[in-house]
């Protein structure tokens, strides 16, 4: 004899199926949303149950994929989805130890950390780049010892950021205008803080066409837009830097101004 199985509000169905069929919801849906410890009121809601996948925790730090995240602070990527469905907060859902899930991470060396977090501060990397690093192929002893590149920068009042792109949104300015500015010679001080007067400014190419940005201009000549910002700031014509061809990537556009190549 079939077992009948209630709803969260009493009412009795013959079977599971049919009771997710009174709800709109699929029973495959069901079940995985029991699997993830919703209660059978959150299982049936009709709603879409969709959850925020941020591949940043709360430390600022970028992961691939929340499988990644997860493994990173050593809970299973299901409970961390399970979490964030009961609406737990991105920081508690990843630091509450989660029971029968204890493993923790080894270097080359042995030395053991509790989190991967604890192991890449240690070494001084990012958590991205350790795994980008190990999806290239890299060895974990090279991976942990080599250093990141410095890509921090300097502007004109001495304030130190980590990146050209941190520096520009400082200064609320777009990073591929600074660039532009700044390889044609402008100095720090007028690249960040001379006012954009894009507003409603259309892009015209070499035959007088006219684009509402860049982006659809470069799309319309079949180039990316840094090659179109490097070969502008090599001093090649408009039409030149529009209409040469690009050989797979833009290596080869050449070297660009001194200026530029200080902030690398």
């Amino acid at each position: 004899m079939t077992r009948e199985v209630k709803d969260h509000l009493g009412n009795k169905y013959p079977t599971m199926t049919a009771m997710c069929k009174a709800y709109g919801v699929s029973l495959p849906t069901y079940r995985y949303r029991r699997s993830l410890g919703l209660s059978v009121e959150g299982a049936l809601d009709s709603k879409s149950l969709k959850v925020a996948k941020p591949k940043v925790d709360h430390l600022g730090n970028k992961f691939i994929s929340m499988a990644d995240m997860a493994q990173a602070y050593c809970i299973d990527v299901k409970t961390l989805i399970s979490r964030l469905y009961l609406g737990w907060s991105l920081e508690k859902a990843l630091t509450k130890p989660s029971r029968g899930y204890t493993k923790g991470f080894q270097d080359h060396l042995g030395n053991e950390y509790k989190t991967l977090i604890d192991m890449c501060k240690h070494y001084k990397i990012k958590v991205n780049v350790y795994f980008s690093r190990l999806n290239n192929g890299w060895s974990l002893e090279r991976v942990l010892t080599t250093p990141m590149r410095d890509r921090s920068c300097t502007d004109h009042k001495g304030n130190k950021y980590g990146s050209l792109q941190e520096l520009t949104r400082a200064y609320n300015i777009n990073y591929n205008l600074f660039y532009s500015r700044y390889s044609q010679g402008w100095s720090m001080e007028e690249a960040l803080t001379t006012p954009s007067d894009r507003i409603n400014k259309v892009i015209v190419d070499h035959k007088g066409k006219e684009y509402r940005t860049v982006k659809e201009l470069c799309c319309a000549y079949g180039i990316p837009q840094d090659a179109y910002y490097r070969r502008l700031a090599k001093g090649m014509s408009l039409e030149e830097t529009l209409t040469k061809g690009i050989r797979g990537r833009t290596r080869g556009l050449g070297k660009v101004s001194k200026n530029v190549a200080k902030l690398f």
